[in-house]
């Protein structure tokens, strides 16, 4: 099976306004959009758009008018970015534990049709349930190497303005992930802000499964937490803040969580 997991560590660094750093462990999910009836069939602890320990839904992403996500995810790379002959899509992201999730970014690797690659969608959720998604066309690849440089125009912060440019840095391997996000002033060289998501692979199976759910028994809560616990020290450090209806006009190709009748079952 191509779906795996990851034992991932995430890393954020802030230069300014105030100085902030702080990382955590967790784990994550590698899905084969094309695996998802094999892990409904073959796990005991994963449901498909239904309740488990584990769940994948579909209303928890990006909706484009299809019923499933591969097909949501095809549709937006035709209409929005002429990108076709879309073969394989293989997402890294959160799944629901025990009922919760929060899962401030997903990454989907896009092949054609004879497994090339075609780009990254990073799919950014923020803390009001918004969606926003950024294609990275092959185009950008170096060797395993992903770079590109984008407009952010998405509340993803309070403590960060929306008219930055948002710095991709994704590394494609085998066995590991090393995906980096950085974020710096249009009139600035150096980013200002730091994020670092590292994984190392393990396989996909109930075993598995359990183990991590046993060392990591809060782990998709645990993004939540950290994420108000860091937003609670900046400000009291004093950290400049932004309210999000202060400049809805730098917040662009935006979507709202749909219900959870969107999902298809299996």
């Amino acid at each position: 099976m191509n779906s795996c997991l990851y034992k991932t560590q995430v890393f954020h660094k802030r230069l300014s306004p105030k100085k902030h750093e702080f990382s955590y462990n967790q784990f994550m999910f590698g899905i084969d959009l094309d695996e998802l009836v094999r892990i409904h069939n073959n796990l005991n602890f994963v449901g498909i758009n239904r309740p488990n320990l584990f769940s994948f839904n579909n209303h928890d992403h990006f909706q484009f008018g299809k019923l499933g996500l591969k097909e949501n995810i095809t549709a937006f790379l035709k209409e929005k970015h002429n990108v076709h002959e879309i073969g394989n899509i293989f997402i890294i992201t959160q799944l629901k534990m025990w009922g919760f999730l929060f899962n401030p970014v997903s990454f989907f690797f896009i092949r054609d049709l004879n497994n090339q690659p075609l780009g990254i969608v990073a799919e950014v959720m923020n803390t009001f349930r918004e969606f926003k998604l950024y294609f990275i066309s092959a185009d950008k690849k170096v060797g395993n190497t992903y770079k590109d440089e984008q407009d952010k125009l998405f509340y993803i912060s309070p403590f960060s303005e929306l008219n930055t440019k948002l710095l991709f840095d994704i590394q494609e391997r085998e066995d590991t992930i090393d995906i980096q996000v950085n974020e710096k002033k249009i009139e600035e060289s150096a980013p200002f802000f730091f994020s670092r998501l590292r994984g190392e692979k393990s396989a996909l199976n109930d075993r598995t499964l359990l183990k991590f759910a046993l060392r990591f028994p809060s782990n998709t809560f645990l993004s939540f937490l950290q994420i108000h616990l860091q937003a609670l020290a900046l400000f009291r450090k004093k950290t400049p803040w932004f309210r999000k209806s202060d400049h809805p006009h730098l917040q662009t190709d935006t979507q709202k969580q749909q219900s959870p009748k969107e999902g298809r079952p299996l």
